[in-house]
């Protein structure tokens, strides 16, 4: 039992530490704590059966269902915190045409700060140019609703603030953080469908060696984990018309896994960064070659 003085300071705590703590993720891949115990830092790929093989310089065997787990040296937050990890990988494939979206990845987020729905299949994956616009300083004024609501949300990261709501977008150096290594923006040319594609002979020249190109961010509650865990990457060309084609309740991007099984990725290059601007992790990944 309480007693009365006792009891402002019983009522004070009951507001700040939901305010501190309490961020919510739905329909994040879960990382085991029990995979990560006695592993050294770096990314691994997980098998079929689960367990980690970590990344070879070569010979990595690819299937588009593969999922990656990266192994941080220390718990990726701090106790009562919560962090977001921006994940941004390209992929360099042989039967691949060049990428001209980049597929956008990120859990329901419920928090003090709002709650964030992530995109609907298969909006998630975005033009090129709308997103290069959206985090590029002297274009941001044409920031795009779809990956502003959609992609971006509201933290109390502990990496940029003293607990205040922050939005991802907004951070110092998003530049940096969110635009992908050597994309570059398209010419476009409008079709008579509400689609804009990149115009067939472009400037002569590739907008990127890509084939594919993903920017995922997760959020690690309450230093509760080292490790995160993530897909492999997807082709993000615009594909036949079929590739974004979604039923509901199927798994996520199974068709572009169909259209993935021809791409041939020879390599794939994968970045996790904090929301202030620290590397966490870098690796290059060499695909085994497809027959």
């Amino acid at each position: 039992m309480h007693s009365i003085a006792a009891l402002p300071l019983l009522f004070l705590t009951s507001l700040v530490t939901p305010a501190l703590a309490q961020v919510i993720v739905h329909g994040q891949a879960a990382c085991d704590p029990a995979a990560v115990r006695g592993r050294d830092a770096g990314f691994y790929l997980l098998g079929r059966d689960g367990q980690p093989m970590p990344i070879r310089t070569s010979g990595m065997p690819y299937t588009p269902s593969a999922r990656f787990m990266f192994v941080a040296g220390r718990e990726l937050a701090s106790s009562g915190r919560s962090r977001v990890l921006v994940i941004k990988a390209r992929t360099v494939a042989a039967g691949a045409d060049t990428a001209t979206r980049v597929e956008l990845r990120r859990a329901l987020v419920d928090s003090r700060c709002g709650r964030f729905t992530p995109f609907a299949e298969p909006n998630r994956f975005v033009h090129l140019n709308d997103y290069i616009d959206h985090h590029t300083p002297g274009r941001r004024s044409n920031r795009t609703t779809h990956i502003g609501d959609h992609f971006h949300f509201k933290t109390t990261d502990m990496e940029v603030g003293d607990g205040e709501c922050v939005a991802t977008h907004d951070v110092q150096a998003a530049d940096r953080i969110f635009n992908i290594d050597d994309t570059h923006r398209s010419p476009v040319v409008a079709e008579r469908t509400p689609l804009i594609r990149p115009a067939a002979a472009g400037a002569g020249r590739r907008v990127t060696p890509y084939a594919g190109l993903r920017s995922e961010m997760q959020v690690v509650v309450n230093g509760s984990s080292r490790c995160v865990v993530f897909d492999a990457p997807l082709p993000s060309y615009e594909g036949p018309w079929w590739a974004d084609f979604y039923i509901a309740g199927g798994r996520p991007g199974w068709a572009r896994n169909i259209e993935a099984l021809r791409w041939k990725p020879s390599e794939t290059t994968i970045e996790v960064l904090g929301l202030g601007g620290s590397r966490l992790g870098y690796a290059t990944v060499r695909w085994k070659s497809a027959p």
